[in-house]
């Protein structure tokens, strides 16, 4: 039976949260306060642990950040460093099961696309917001006609991919769990290499430390 497997973009693919990691760039480069960078940082967690809903944690980063398109391929290229190391020594296996793995994210095609491709995986295949920009390609806000910008989006955007047989979310947060939750996937798997939370692993099938661990399991009759 085809197993498609979902993963998660943020501290999952990649070792970093992407929103913070901007974050903390432009308050590097002065454009933003220190504290500002750290409230960020607290908003993703909150919106990663289920705290408060994906939706008000993606308002609150946004309406603290003043960026443009240029930004956004900065970021891109500094998270191709950041590529889980897991993923990075299985890129052979990546390469090969490239066919079957969906990137799903609350995060944006912006910087995802570019990072994932070098590893193989075209960007028709992620699925995850988009910036919505003024007449100066400033950032503005998520587009809202996606699911992936509101609370309880994940399983609403796997939902239309309609997918057949055996569907594993992949991933270290709360939104990712919620995918498995709303019926979008038959297992939900802790992928724990970056982040580790306890209430999220106690909702999981089964926990991977790495991609050592879920390859191990999706070779298994």
């Amino acid at each position: 039976m085809e197993r498609t497997l979902l993963f998660d973009f943020d501290s999952t693919w990649t070792r970093v949260e992407a929103l913070d990691l901007l974050a903390e760039q432009l308050a590097d480069e002065g454009r933003l306060s220190r504290a500002a960078a750290i409230e960020i940082a607290q908003v993703t967690e909150l919106g990663m642990s289920g705290a408060i809903g994906f939706g008000e944690s993606l308002r609150r980063r946004m309406a603290v950040l003043d960026i443009g398109l240029g930004d956004i391929t900065a970021l891109a290229q500094t998270l191709k460093a950041q590529v889980s190391d897991s993923i990075v020594a299985n890129a052979d296996w990546v390469r090969a099961n490239a066919a079957r793995i969906r990137i799903v994210s609350n995060g944006f095609v912006e910087f995802i696309a570019p990072v994932v491709a070098e590893l193989g995986i075209a960007e028709d295949r992620v699925v995850a917001n988009r910036f919505l920009l003024d007449t100066d390609d400033r950032i503005i806000g998520a587009d809202p006609a996606s699911p992936l910008a509101a609370d309880n989006g994940k399983p609403i955007a796997v939902r239309a991919l309609n997918l057949k047989g055996d569907v594993w979310a992949i991933g270290d947060g709360f939104t990712d769990y919620q995918i498995k939750q709303g019926g979008a996937a038959t297992q939900f798997v802790a992928f724990t290499e970056n982040v580790r939370r306890q209430h999220v692993v106690d909702l999981a099938d089964f926990e991977a430390p790495s991609l050592d661990v879920l390859i191990a399991h999706d070779t298994r009759p």
